[in-house]
């Protein structure tokens, strides 16, 4: 039995370090296609990461403003 592939589209690039999926990546720079795009995605910080290093110097009480980014991002998750 083969093993079916799947392409993975910037949607799903963007998803993987914590964007949303419908984030409106914009191209900058020379050529155009996938393989740029997905660079910007390989070059941020995620914005979880992002969000809780400058909330913390900003704000030492924005874990909670961090939790409800990440709730309303990819939902609220059911715990087992």
């Amino acid at each position: 039995m083969g093993l079916r592939r799947k392409r993975i589209n910037q949607n799903d690039i963007g998803r993987l370090v914590g964007f949303r999926s419908d984030y409106p990546w914009t191209h900058i720079g020379r050529g155009e296609g996938i393989r740029t795009r997905a660079q910007q995605a390989a070059d941020v910080v995620c914005p979880m990461t992002a969000a809780a290093v400058i909330g913390r110097i900003l704000n030492p009480h924005s874990e909670e403003q961090t939790r409800t980014y990440v709730t309303e991002l990819y939902g609220t998750a059911e715990t087992a």
